[in-house]
């Protein structure tokens, strides 16, 4: 019985010792790139409404963005131009949970390209969902959901750019 209980005491000892931070770091230290945006490009995949003012706004919210980055980030030497494809935009029910699969969204590929060999410098896919509480018609829904969804969803992805 003393047996057992030694063992097991020792081998409780044994584990708190192995688990013991032995000197290593584990602290991570984060840099976020510094790159300029020299332009922004919106393409439209096929079958998703090519419209000039889903275009428009894409290309403001999108150079918006760019402006205050590049403000925040002084004068550094790369340069890359910003690449939006939007592949898909379906205006559901404006008043959806969600839970429901009945929801607007948005998706496209926010992509960072070299402008001279054409290599990717950062590419991601982004998928926003516009979810409201307000009892909304089918047009004060849809303008309303693309502004902020395209807003909203180019701000997060950029900082994750």
């Amino acid at each position: 019985m003393i047996r057992k209980i030694a063992l097991y005491t020792a081998s409780l000892l044994f584990v708190a010792g192995c688990a013991a931070n032995n000197g290593f770091q584990t602290t991570q230290t984060f840099t976020p790139a510094q790159f300029q945006v020299t332009d922004v490009y919106v393409n439209m995949a096929d079958g998703v409404e090519n419209s000039n003012r889903l275009r428009g706004l894409m290309r403001n919210a999108g150079k918006n963005t760019a402006n205050v980055y590049n403000d925040a980030m002084g004068s550094v030497s790369a340069e890359y131009p910003l690449e939006i494809e939007v592949t898909d935009i379906n205006y559901r029910d404006p008043n959806a949970s969600a839970a429901s699969g009945d929801r607007t969204y948005i998706r496209y590929t926010a992509t960072l390209r070299e402008e001279a060999s054409g290599e990717v410098f950062r590419s991601l896919p982004v998928t926003y969902y516009h979810v409201t509480a307000e009892k909304l018609n089918n047009s004060q829904a849809k303008q309303n959901a693309e502004k902020n969804m395209i807003r909203l969803s180019l701000k997060n992805a950029f900082a994750r750019l």
